[in-house]
């Protein structure tokens, strides 16, 4: 059926009742499809500049550790000029070793504090309750 315009009150007053709800009808799908094609869109872009952003923090992420590696090799070097090469790497080995160690018992604690606690608590509670209730 061919659309009136609807850009004047004139021909809104011409049209009966039915003709008008079809055509706001039709307008709001419109409408709908149009915003869910643009948040398609959106999200779609969103998801090109996360893939490029990973793979740029990747490839950096592979530079950065080649580069300690290099700084690695190269205190083990100097100093080797002091001590015994095996000597120079098995303390710098230590060294890290001991902030590894350090850095994994903070991250431990930290995940024990993230857990859901008062959640946790409420659910038990909310799941006694029921039992109680309902057994």
């Amino acid at each position: 059926m061919d659309q009136p315009h609807l850009g004047d009150s004139n021909d809104l007053r011409a049209l009966g009742t039915a003709q008008l709800t079809r055509t706001f009808l039709e307008r709001v799908t419109q409408l709908v499809r149009k915003e869910v094609e643009l948040a398609r869109r959106e999200v779609e872009e969103d998801v090109k500049h996360t893939k490029t952003a990973g793979g740029l923090g990747g490839g950096g992420i592979v530079a950065g550790v080649s580069a300690l590696i290099c700084a690695l090799i190269a205190a083990v070097d100097g100093l080797g000029h002091v001590m015994p090469h095996w000597l120079a790497a098995l303390i710098l080995m230590a060294v890290f070793a001991c902030i590894g160690v350090g850095l994994g018992w903070g991250a431990w604690k930290e995940a024990r504090a993230a857990q859901p606690r008062r959640s946790l608590r409420e659910a038990k509670a909310t799941v006694r309750w029921l039992t109680r209730r309902y057994a």
